[in-house]
Order: C-alpha cells, then structure tokens, then sequence
C-alpha cells in the first residue's frame, strides 16, 4: 500500500513539474516572439538614428542635441514606457526581462545626459555619458546571457 502511495505522489509531481515546464515555456514563447520581438524593432530604429548621426561628416553639438531632443530621446521614451509595459506569468522570464528594463532605463538616460552635456558645454557630463553607456552595455550582455539561457533551457 505504501509502495502504491509513493509511486503515486512521484507520478503527480512529475506531472506537475512537466505542467510548470509547458508554462513557462509557453510564456517565454509569447515573451519572446508576441511581446519583445515588435520592441527590439523599435529599439533598433532609434540606436541606427543614433549610430548614423554619429557618422555624420558635418557633426556638430547643435546638430547633435537637436537629434537627442527631437527624435533619438521621444522615441526611446516610447520603447521604455513599452517596455514597462510588459509582464509574463512566468517568474523567471520576468527576473530576465527586469534586466532588459533596466539596461534600456540606463540606455536612455546616456542619451538625455549626453543632450545635456551638448546644450551645457559640459564635457565632464559628457564623459559621465559615456560611463553610463558602460553600464547600459552591461545590462544588455547580462540580459543577452540570460535571455540565451532560458531559450537553451525552453
């Protein structure tokens, strides 16, 4: 009897163990492919914004904080707030997804420290822009890492 007990609650949790697999699978799925995947597109869009205005041959600071304050920091805010937005079931999706958030939070205060460096002459502002990016980087190769980690894993 005993021996038909234990062989049941195995049963059951191994059940249940594949029922939270499918579900976090599913939610990661929907993560990645529903939720994310029309926001990198946004983010992309700004970052080219960005990296093309830098090789801009007449690059100039005005030129530059007009960019950061008409285009590159508007539509940022949008894919942050976006960003913001999202939530999974899944506890371990959104642990991961805290880290993107983050790394885009950072992401958009190097460009809003950069504009204000340019329109305050202030190179020392600048050169603190440049150590945000730093971090931003960070977050993004650790969000990388993980996001790689849960798609090996689901």
């Amino acid at each position: 009897m005993n021996k038909k007990i234990s062989l049941l609650l195995v049963i059951l949790t191994i059940t249940m163990l594949s029922g939270c697999y499918d579900n976090t699978k599913k939610a990661f799925d929907k993560y990645l492919n529903t939720d994310l995947k029309p926001l990198i597109g946004m983010q992309n869009e700004v970052l080219i914004i960005y990296e093309n205005l830098l090789q801009t041959k007449d690059l100039n600071a005005k030129k530059m904080q007009d960019s950061l304050d008409e285009k590159i920091i508007p539509q940022y805010e949008k894919f942050v707030t976006k960003l913001e937005g999202i939530s999974s079931e899944a506890k371990e999706v959104n642990k991961v997804h805290k880290i993107l958030v983050t790394g885009a939070k950072k992401q958009l205060e190097v460009f809003i420290t950069l504009r204000d460096g340019l329109s305050n002459n202030d190179t020392d502002t600048i050169y603190y822009a440049e150590e945000l990016l730093k971090e931003s980087k960070k977050y993004m190769e650790n969000f990388n890492e993980n996001i790689n980690e849960l798609k090996d894993r689901y």
